[in-house]
């Protein structure tokens, strides 16, 4: 990971051909100094993943 680079959040989105769609927090992600990614999961999704930037907290 970069100097100063913070992990990315690893999301899952549960699509239940509705209109909402559930999101859930599956892992984090790594960014290498080749700006390629490494991903760690805490459980196996079987559905689309998409890695964010981390927002900010809110106090």
């Amino acid at each position: 990971m970069a100097q100063g680079d913070k992990p990315l959040r690893v999301f899952a989105i549960e699509d239940n051909g509705g209109d909402k769609k559930y999101w859930h927090e599956v892992g984090v992600a790594f960014r290498n100094r080749d700006n390629s990614l490494n991903v760690k999961l805490y459980m196996l999704p079987l559905l689309k993943l998409q890695i964010r930037e981390p927002e900010e907290k809110q106090e």
